[in-house]
């Protein structure tokens, strides 16, 4: 499956920049690259919200019963621990990051500028037009592996990733969230591998290869909306109001 899936993410990274440099003629820049020491802080800051959200889930999991802890073990020496978990997270990232530069960098982009350009339309729409293509593509994609519940729960994280891409104007924050719920997951055993720290079950599950049943994805629901409103009071208090990033609408072509 390996053999698989790292090339078809790095594939799908390469397609984008070589579509964006070569048919839109875009700066990479413009797709949410334009790294700086500000880019790695939030970064930072949306791995914490992220983890947050997955976390939260199993805290209220644990507490009301749709999980249970079976076990608290570190298997793995703490060295090797340390050295699996952090392939680990290069793992998770080696998919992330190319999904976060098609999903949010490239569509959401796209159809923000092509409808900013239409005087009737306000560009707060024209980025909202932007998230929901984006979510709806994203559901499609998780739906068809993982069945429609999973779609459903990543098309609502999605609403999230692409309010800090629209906000942000970079792809860190939902880089960031996007990493901090795979990772936590992993961590927490709710997407069980050798790094797990906790190992959970549960009556149901939504997945096979995970241990998520549906009250846990209601609760990540819950999370995801604190999560938007958290990231909007942020924005709203450095910038005194809410806009969408000019670099996003009005991107500088070659």
């Amino acid at each position: 499956m390996l053999s698989r899936q790292v090339p078809n993410a790095l594939g799908l990274g390469l397609a984008v920049l070589i579509a964006a440099r070569f048919v839109d003629r875009r700066h990479l820049t413009d797709l949410g690259l334009d790294i700086d020491h500000g880019w790695w802080r939030r970064l930072l800051g949306g791995t914490i919200l992220g983890a947050a959200i997955a976390l939260f889930a199993v805290v209220v999991g644990l507490y009301v019963g749709y999980y249970e802890l079976s076990g608290m073990e570190l298997t793995l020496s703490p060295l090797m621990w340390v050295a699996v978990a952090g392939g680990g997270a290069l793992f998770q990232l080696l998919f992330v990051v190319p999904e976060e530069l098609f999903v949010r960098g490239y569509i959401i982009t796209n159809v923000t500028e092509g409808l900013d350009g239409l005087p009737s339309i306000p560009r707060p729409v024209a980025a909202g037009v932007g998230i929901l293509i984006s979510s709806g593509f994203f559901y499609l994609t998780h739906a068809a592996g993982k069945g429609t519940t999973f779609g459903l729960m990543t098309g609502i994280f999605s609403v999230l990733l692409g309010a800090g891409y629209v906000l942000s104007g970079d792809l860190s924050v939902p880089i960031g969230i996007h990493f901090g719920v795979n990772f936590a997951g992993v961590l927490a055993g709710t997407n069980p591998q050798q790094a797990s720290l906790l190992e959970m079950t549960a009556a149901t599950t939504i997945q096979e290869s995970i241990v998520l049943p549906i009250e846990a994805v209601i609760v990540r629901g819950v999370g995801v909306a604190i999560g938007l409103a958290l990231v909007g009071w942020w924005y709203h208090s450095v910038r005194d109001q809410l806009y969408v990033a000019p670099t996003i609408a009005r991107p500088v072509l070659r």
